[in-house]
């Protein structure tokens, strides 16, 4: 491993050393002007949005407020899994009518090839490749731990999962940690700093007022009014689309739980891509606080792991983008499941903030008392299903009478989190007993009881405690 510390926060995919593309901010916002729609976050979800906007209204009047610089957040920060929702198939179903759950898992597919033929008539080179996603048990305890999602899956239409043993599994990882796997074909891995930065640019060619390092520190939701240090924008239509920075606001406090993923990134790796993982999928496993992973464009590797800083009262310290103590634990991990990878320097470690909320789907609606509009909770997985989500913020806010704005998805779930300080004791006691039961796993040996049903409290991951 290189220098920890010259390491420590530092993003592959916003590193100009790496390859990254260099760009100049935007113009923060001065004055007070006025707009018909104004869009805070300037993430995949908020940009997504603007597009959404404009093609349904050519000329809509559009400021986009973003409180730094696009992609600064979860959007630049995240390994580029650009997912469908097909692994939440049965969270879905307890979410929505079965009709509407099945129309947002198969738009979520559709939503990968619509990021491909965007980017392809936008120029933007993010590496999109349609290379599936493994869905792994590095565990035996964690073999068959996707069978009900696969016949949720079935009971919506879908049967977009294969069934791999463990043989073909390691075959495919180059690694002998998987004991048995299903795959899923519709599935891509991005760059995601590319993606965002080229989103950002077609939506500022479409006419977008674009505004960078403009926090908004304070929001009028009767008046649809929000306020930055230098000005402010009145509009006929907010929408909130920061993602884990929506746990700040009262109403929605309890209902999002801000926490960190970390990843590391190894050095080109050619002589292992050469032999192994030559189909270049990306893999999660079923670890109840999960381990990703996936090849770059550039010959790395990317690795990660959930769930480590949790926000208290939803602020978002520094804990979620530098975490020192993790790159030591993740290059260990690293190693622990890919063996053939010892030996590889360690050259980027960050981490970024993730929006969870208790069943693992976002929310979406009017906040409380305002007709301003909100969508958070992605909980990882953002980069294909923000496109869904911005197609239903579009049509919510232009009033459309579409199966998008009257969806029975639509709305905040009746779920609770406890109150502070309360859920951050909680959260704590509760990721110490995950990381117990998952070690227990591991090795093959049962948790003691109070770890396995503190652990069943935590919100849902890929894999119910068991």
């Amino acid at each position: 491993m290189k220098d920890r510390r010259s390491i420590d926060g530092k993003v592959l995919w916003l590193d100009p050393e790496a390859g990254a593309p260099t760009t100049s901010a935007a113009p923060s916002l001065a004055g007070d002007v006025e707009a018909e729609f104004c869009i805070v976050g300037g993430g995949f979800l908020g940009l997504w949005t603007a597009l959404k906007l404009l093609a349904a209204k050519p000329d809509a009047d559009i400021i986009l407020l973003e409180a730094k610089t696009c992609g600064c957040g979860a959007s630049g920060r995240n390994a580029g899994f650009a997912m469908t929702m097909w692994s939440k198939a049965a969270s879905l179903t307890k979410r929505a009518t079965v009709q509407d759950a099945a129309r947002l898992a198969q738009a979520s597919e559709t939503a990968l090839t619509e990021i491909a033929g965007f980017c392809a008539a936008e120029g933007i080179d993010c590496g999109f490749d349609m290379s599936g996603w493994l869905w792994t048990a590095n565990a035996p305890a964690q073999v068959g731990s996707w069978e009900s999602t696969v016949r949720a899956a079935e009971s919506l239409g879908g049967s977009p999962f294969e069934r791999v043993s463990a043989k073909d599994a390691r075959e495919r990882l180059g690694t002998d940690n998987v004991f048995g796997a299903v795959f899923e074909e519709k599935s891509a891995i991005v760059d995601p700093g590319r993606l965002v930065l080229g989103l950002r640019d077609a939506v500022a060619r479409r006419g977008v007022r674009l505004f960078e390092n403009s926090a908004v520190k304070s929001i009028d939701r009767a008046g649809q009014v929000v306020t930055t240090d230098a000005g402010s924008v009145r509009c006929r239509q907010l929408i909130l689309a920061t993602n884990a920075w929506l746990a700040e606001l009262p109403e929605l406090r309890r209902v999002i739980v801000p926490v960190s993923a970390d990843a590391v990134a190894t050095e080109p790796v050619p002589d292992f891509l050469d032999c192994n993982w030559r189909a270049r999928e990306s893999w999660t496993n079923s670890g109840t606080v999960v381990d990703f992973a996936r090849p770059t464009g550039d010959r790395r590797v990317v690795f990660g792991r959930g769930a480590a800083a949790i926000a208290f009262r939803g602020q978002i310290d520094d804990r979620f983008f530098v975490n020192p103590p993790r790159t030591l634990e993740l290059s260990t991990a690293l190693v622990q499941q890919i063996p053939r990878l010892f030996g590889a320097a360690v050259t980027h470690s960050w981490s970024g903030p993730v929006d969870r909320t208790q069943d693992g789907l976002p929310i979406i609606g009017r906040l409380p008392g305002s007709r301003a509009l909100f969508c958070a909770g992605f909980a990882g997985n953002g980069v294909g299903p923000s496109v869904v989500f911005a197609q239903m913020l579009a049509s919510l806010a232009l009033g459309l009478d579409d199966a998008w704005a009257a969806s029975s998805y639509v709305g905040i779930p009746k779920y609770r989190f406890p109150p502070e300080p309360v859920r951050y004791v909680g959260a704590l006691m509760i990721r110490g007993a995950v990381r117990r039961h998952m070690a227990a796993s591991d090795q093959g040996r049962p948790s003691s009881r109070l770890t396995k049903r503190l652990a069943e409290l935590g919100p849902t991951g890929l894999m119910k405690v068991k």
